[in-house]
């Protein structure tokens, strides 16, 4: 048991002793310097080598550009040949002279520096081998022969040629199927039809000991017209080729190869670096003093062959090795980085204690302040509330809970959950969405439900917070009733709607009670409408330029103290139209009151009057005539009853007296008298219908069809003009008595004006009833007017025959031109 506690004891201290030295601010800063230094010489070891990489990235880049250029050169000769075989396409017989022509207007030796000459090689058969020899010595070849001898069934022969100088001339008559390289080049651009390339070879016209140092270039002739489509009429039509001997080092050694300087390269023949398939080495010399650092190699595509290109750097471009050296840049770098790093660890390790009581004096801070901050919510009437990172309530503000009646926060979360009005609420929580993958403050109004259960509208803001990772972690926001707000907003913008559209016209004026000024602030439509002055005409000037009397200060004074006194005034008033003109108005003026209950700004209210003045008028004008109509038809009844019935009856009051004295003077005179008597009481009796008819037309008993017939017919036979009647309405049908009467008169007033102004020759009349309205219809040939002149619509006639119309819900329209007649139209809505 002893031994047992003693082995745990020394291990204790063991443990503790080993804890002491090497779990320590020293150790543990050597430690991370170690693994600083060591992540420095990885750093600088894999700096180096893409240091390294990218450089040879960029010498292949080089050589890649080198090969691109060499393929667009050589596309360039390609070029070349092929306008020289357009040449033969486009003629039957090319000559010697035509030839030269074409090929010196090509610049060859400026543009084509490679090009050695042009060529064209014939093809001869061994049947017009003769004639062919004949033929070039009779053009000035007197030494010409096909060369070398031997015997063939045909031979290739070259017999035109773009160079005259005499190491070009001595290889004319050169039979090229002679050579087994040039042969083969040769029929593989016959059964092709294409440009054909030899591997390197010796050109002919240099020097039979040179080097290999030449390619030559092969572009098939056929004869024109023929088929061509297959490789045997290919090679059937084929007369010959155009061809050209490179050479490379001329081919090679322009100017336009970028980056001489940086690397040196050779050309093979074919996809291998073979010594024996050597076509152009640039820098023979620098690979036999030095190994090149970077290589690379391209395959270039020549027509029908394969080019290999082989580049090697040059002391030029390996000296950039030297000057990217930034990895030693990371190497120092990187070790001063691990001292300060272990420097500051030492610190941080040292530092603990402190560290751990500044954390514990911030953790007493923080919550002192989330103390404060909820106390702070609690008393804010605004609802303040925090969610989580699933946008969840964490806490809400006493605010919130006393608006959803809530005691808890999970109550609320319900309460308010399904508080929101249905429509809201998936904008709502779009919006909140939007807001946390947008990382911005959100803001929007929505309706919820109070504890009362009446929805209340809403103005929400939040902010999304997000922790040191850049997580979503919630949001903060809150939440204000703005209910009365907006009921204000609502009842200012139908205010405003109003305001606006209303056809009165209003003005706001804004009113110094110290200068005694009215100032203009706005005016609605129907003041620019009413007046002609638009908005900026009129804004920050005195309400005088509305005036259209030269009122004086009292009576603008008189006003503005009753303003200040009842808060209103009103009465008619002369208003100034922009165009100078005037109209008068009914003004009502409201006092609006400052906070202090002064008058600051009045609204006036104008009622144009024009028309009910002319209406007036009218009236009274109606009234008068009225008047003076009845007095004149009493006078003419008086007349009538005084003057004429009144003298027939005493007549015949004194007849019937002497009656008796006639009877006994003699039975004829008694008989006669009698007669006289009865005649006498007969016109009385017509005197008394015709007073009658005055008043009311008897006709109209029988019906307004009959009536209207019977007044057609005694107009025609007492005016003498002709009066066709035209009536679809049965003539025994019974209208009201009311509305029979008043087209009755109407009609007798269109005749009266016929008779009286029109000059007619013909009336037509038509009594018509069409959807339940009864239509009247007068028309004449007479001289006509103008029915819109002022003189003409205040008629008396034609005003009453309207007032009739209006009386029963109809209306009488009056179309006449001066020259073309009258047209009165009267329509009736039928009684049921």
């Amino acid at each position: 048991m002893n031994d047992a506690k003693s082995a745990t004891a020394f291990s204790l201290h063991l443990g503790n002793c080993i804890k002491r030295l090497f779990v320590t601010p020293v150790a543990i800063a050597g430690l991370v310097l170690l693994v600083g230094l060591s992540a420095t010489g990885g750093t600088w070891w894999k700096a180096k080598l893409d240091s390294r990489l990218m450089l040879q990235k960029d010498f292949d880049s080089l050589a890649a550009n080198v090969a691109t250029r060499i393929n667009l050169r050589m596309r360039g000769y390609q070029h070349v040949l092929r306008s020289v075989q357009g040449l033969y396409g486009a003629s039957s017989h090319v000559t010697l002279r035509e030839f030269r022509r074409f090929v010196e207007a090509q610049n060859i030796q400026q543009s084509y520096p490679g090009i050695q000459d042009i060529a064209f090689v014939q093809i001869v058969p061994e049947a017009g081998k003769k004639r062919h020899v004949a033929l070039m010595r009779r053009q000035g070849f007197h030494d010409y022969r096909i060369w070398p001898e031997g015997i063939s069934t045909e031979y290739a022969v070259l017999t035109l040629q773009a160079t005259a100088d005499p190491g070009h001339r001595r290889v004319l008559g050169y039979d090229m199927f002679t050579d087994t390289e040039r042969r083969a080049a040769m029929e593989r651009a016959r059964d092709t039809g294409d440009i054909a390339f030899t591997g390197p070879l010796f050109l002919l016209h240099i020097s039979p000991s040179a080097s290999k140092e030449g390619v030559q270039v092969y572009m098939p002739v056929y004869r024109n017209g023929l088929p061509t489509r297959t490789v045997a009429e290919r090679r059937q039509n084929i007369i010959g080729w155009v061809c050209a001997p490179l050479r490379m080092r001329a081919l090679m050694s322009t100017p336009e190869l970028p980056f001489a300087h940086e690397l040196a390269f050779r050309i093979y023949d074919g996809n291998s670096a073979k010594d024996m398939a050597l076509m152009h080495d640039s820098a023979p010399e620098q690979d036999e003093l030095r190994a090149a650092s970077f290589r690379s190699e391209h395959s270039v595509q020549v027509a029908d062959r394969s080019w290999l290109l082989e580049a090697r750097s040059l002391p030029a471009f390996e000296g950039k090795v030297e000057q990217n050296q930034g990895y030693w840049t990371i190497a120092g770098v990187g070790i001063v980085l691990s001292i300060l790093l272990s420097m500051l660890t030492w610190l941080l390790a040292s530092g603990r204690a402190r560290a751990i009581s500044l954390a514990s004096k911030l953790t007493r801070n923080l919550r002192e302040s989330e103390t404060r901050f909820r106390l702070m919510a609690d008393a804010a009437p605004a609802m303040i509330w925090t969610g989580d990172s699933e946008r969840q309530l964490l806490w809400v503000n006493r605010a919130a809970c006393e608006f959803v009646g809530a005691d808890s926060i999970e109550a609320f979360r319900r309460a308010w959950k399904n508080g929101i009005f249905p429509a809201d609420r998936m904008e709502y929580e779009a919006l909140r969405k939007a807001s946390q993958q947008q990382r911005a403050p959100f803001r929007t109004e929505y309706r919820a439900r109070r504890r009362d259960g009446q929805y209340r509208w809403i103005l929400s803001t939040g902010v999304p917070r997000f922790n040191e990772n850049g997580e979503f972690a919630g949001f903060i926001g809150c939440a204000l009733d703005i209910t009365e707000r907006k009921d204000t907003e609502l009842a200012l913008q139908q205010a405003a709607l109003v305001y606006r559209n209303s056809s009165e016209a209003m003005i706001v004026a804004e009113v110094n009670l110290v200068t005694r000024d009215l100032f203009i602030t706005d005016i609605n439509d129907a003041v620019t409408k009413a007046t002609g002055y638009l908005l900026e005409d009129v804004v920050g000037k005195d309400t005088e330029i509305f005036s259209g009397l030269d009122y004086d200060e009292a009576f603008y004074d008189s006003i503005l103290q009753e303003l200040i006194a009842q808060g209103q005034w009103q009465g008619e008033f002369w208003i100034a139209r922009k165009d100078g003109s005037r109209y008068l108005s009914w003004l009502c003026l409201n006092a609006m009151l400052d906070e202090g209950g002064q008058v600051c700004k009045m609204v006036a209210l104008s009622h144009d009057l024009t028309k009910l003045k002319e209406a007036e008028e009218m009236i009274r004008s109606l009234s008068a005539s009225l008047i003076n109509a009845r007095e004149d038809e009493a006078r003419r009844i008086a007349h009538d009853i005084h003057d004429d019935l009144g003298q027939q009856l005493s007549l015949l009051r004194l007849n019937l007296s002497l009656l008796p004295d006639k009877m006994a003077e003699s039975p004829l005179a008694y008989e006669g008298m009698v007669e006289w008597l009865k005649g006498a009481a007969d016109a009385c009796m017509m005197k008394v219908r015709n007073i009658a008819s005055g008043l009311r037309p008897a006709t109209l008993d029988m019906g307004l069809g009959l009536a209207i017939k019977s007044l057609t017919d005694e107009f025609s036979r007492t005016s003498g003009i002709s009066c066709v009647l035209s009536n679809d309405l049965d003539l025994a049908r019974q209208v009201d008595d009311t509305l029979a009467t008043n087209i009755y008169r109407i009609l007798q007033e269109a005749l009266s004006n016929v008779v009286q102004h029109a000059n007619a020759s013909r009336v037509v009349v038509m009594l018509l009833e069409r959807n339940d309205n009864l239509c009247l219809q007068v028309s004449d040939d007479g001289d006509g007017f103008d029915s819109v002149a002022p003189q003409v619509r205040r008629s008396l006639g034609l005003v009453g025959m309207r007032e009739r119309a209006a009386m029963l819900g109809g209306e009488v329209q009056i179309i006449s031109t001066p020259g073309q007649g009258t047209n009165v139209r009267a329509s009736f809505p039928l009684r049921k």
